[in-house]
C-alpha cells in the first residue's frame, strides 16, 4: 500500500510542495511501481519547489532510490548532499531497540530550489523508550 499526502504552501508567488509517503515494506517490485507513480508526480512539478520525504522501505543503493533521486525527477537526497555516510550511523530503522538495523530507509529528497544546511538522524528517547521503530530524520533547508 502506498500512502501519499502533501501540502502546497508558499509566499504567494509559487507553491512549495511538501509531500510524505510510505511505500510497501514487503515487495521490491511493488515499491518500485509505487516509486514510478511518485516520480511521475515529481516530474510534473519540475520547476516548482518540492520536498519529498518518507519511509521508502528501501536502501539508498536501490533502483527505487536511483529513480527518485535522479536527473529525471530533479530531486536529490539530502543525506548524500551533506556527505552523510553509508554505515550503521546512517540507518534509520531500529525496531524500538535503539540499535540501528537494516538501512537508511527514511529519506528526504528536495528539488534544486533548496540548499541543504544540515541533516541528522535523531536518537532521542526517554528512558530507553522510543516513539517509533524508526529514528527521526531531519534536515534544515534554505
Amino acid at each position: 500500500m502506498m500512502s501519499f499526502a502533501g501540502i502546497a504552501a508558499g509566499d504567494g508567488k509559487r507553491p512549495i510542495w511538501a509531500v510524505v509517503t510510505h511505500l510497501d515494506h514487503v515487495e521490491a517490485k511493488a515499491r518500485y511501481e509505487q516509486g514510478r507513480l511518485v516520480a511521475h508526480w515529481a516530474m510534473a512539478r519540475k520547476g516548482e519547489p518540492v520536498i519529498l520525504m518518507g519511509d521508502f522501505n528501501d536502501s539508498p543503493d536501490s533502483p527505487l532510490h536511483r529513480l527518485l533521486a535522479g536527473p529525471d525527477t530533479g530531486l536529490r537526497d539530502t543525506w548524500e548532499a551533506m556527505g552523510g555516510g553509508a554505515g550503521p550511523e546512517s540507518f534509520t530503522h531500529h525496531g524500538f531497540s535503539g540499535t540501528p538495523q537494516k538501512m537508511r530507509m527514511d529519506w528526504i529528497l528536495v528539488s534544486s530550489h533548496f540548499e541543504v544546511l544540515d541533516a541528522r538522524i535523531l536518537h532521542d528517547n526517554e528512558g530507553g523508550r522510543y516513539p517509533s521503530d524508526h529514528f527521526p530524520y531531519m534536515v534544515e533547508l534554505k
